[in-house]
């Protein structure tokens, strides 16, 4: 009876430590899924146009600490996709262990509107109270939306990581007035949005006409563009994922400054974030480009890293998810050269501060990285 119950005990203690061990183990794999899931990129605008000058900038970036490559969609010189580059951007980064992401324009892609003018959007001209064209796609085109969503279906069938739709991702105030908007504005708010009662008091700034008071219907006009953004977002997904399913797709993140405030994103962007938090969105985006800034503002050092750590603090504040957050900050200097370790741990700080976020650091084709100092600076942002 004794061996019997020393038995019983023995086989209690191992199932207790085997639950332990369990126990240990799925909480190591939920510790891991916000840095696994966070991004550490190189942000490129394009690539070197050698296929052997890129297969070299791709192979120096192995064991960095990146995990991801963001590459803005090639373009040809006549404005349209070069989807000949992408295969080959795909097998270099899975090749040397990266992800690729791809940004996607979504309203500016020049090529496609001198082929289909009937396309664009237009806007209004608030000083000559004129219509313009805007250089855009028009989202309420169907044909516009259903070539985007087949542009995303190709690329992605590309076996690329991630879509990240660009900056162009939304609506001026003043755009929103080509045919196609036009009409599905009459058809579906029974009128057609009229700049008089829409902008009420419209008054005179350095950088040009600004508006200082909407009319009561605004809202529900800009509302109607935002609902637009969420359908073509949800087509482009759809079109994407029906060739790759496990792809990840992202929106960009707009920032209004001095402060960030989600009217202000409303009425400036036609865009409200909580929309697309309630989709699901993998990643939320946005470019800091600090020292452009300060260089076109005519700001000091110290006032563009204030701005730089105030810009990631709003992004993250909007979308309220920081480990699906990616902060694109500028780390190459007008010359191309990839700026000074000082600076680039000192923003790198500044926005982890903010906390706990992706970050891709924006360099040209042709910057060399520190490869020691690169695996420090990404080992520190995956630190909690």
């Amino acid at each position: 009876m004794i061996s019997f119950s020393n038995a019983i005990n023995r086989l209690l203690m191992i199932l207790c430590m085997a639950m332990a061990l369990i126990g240990n183990i799925l909480a190591d794999i939920a510790c891991a899924q916000p840095s696994d899931r966070l991004v550490h990129a190189y942000y490129f605008k394009r690539m070197p146009s050698d296929y052997k000058k890129h297969e070299l900038l791709i192979a120096s970036l192995k064991d960095t600490g990146a995990n991801t490559i963001i590459l803005e969609l090639p373009m040809s010189e006549q404005g349209f996709p070069d989807l000949r580059k992408i295969p080959n951007a795909v097998y270099l980064a899975h090749q040397a262990g990266l992800k690729l992401h791809i940004v996607l324009p979504t309203r500016q892609i020049p090529g496609i509107l001198s082929q289909h003018s009937e396309w664009e959007d237009n806007q209004y001209a608030l000083g000559s109270g004129t219509v313009q064209s805007t250089g855009k796609l028009d989202l309420f085109n169907k044909a516009a939306v259903d070539y985007l969503a087949s542009l995303a279906k190709e690329i992605a069938s590309y076996s690329v990581d991630a879509l990240l739709l660009g900056s162009d991702f939304n609506y001026a105030p003043t755009e929103g007035i080509g045919p196609a908007a036009r009409e599905q504005t009459m058809i579906d708010l029974k009128w057609a949005p009229d700049p008089r009662a829409l902008f009420k008091k419209v008054s005179r700034g350095a950088e040009g006409p600004i508006i200082e008071e909407y009319g009561e219907h605004y809202g529900k006009w800009t509302a109607f563009k935002r609902d637009r953004l969420v359908y073509v977002f949800e087509q482009i997904r759809k079109a994407a994922r029906s060739v790759n399913g496990g792809l990840k797709i992202g929106i960009p993140i707009h920032v209004v400054m001095p402060v960030t405030a989600e009217d202000k994103i409303f009425k400036q962007f036609a865009y409200d974030i909580n929309s697309f938090r309630k989709l699901n969105s993998d990643y939320y985006w946005t470019a800091i480009e600090y020292r452009d800034i300060k260089t076109n503002q005519n700001l000091t050092y110290r006032q563009a890293i204030e701005l730089l750590s105030r810009m990631a603090m709003s992004a993250i504040t909007a979308v309220k998810i920081p480990d699906q957050v990616i902060l694109a900050l500028q780390a190459t200097t007008e010359t191309g050269s990839v700026i000074p370790m000082f600076e680039m741990e000192e923003i790198t700080e500044l926005v982890r501060r903010s906390d706990t976020t992706g970050i891709a650091y924006i360099i040209g084709p042709d910057a060399t990285v520190n490869r020691t100092f690169m695996k420090k600076i990404f080992r520190k942002q995956a630190q909690p």
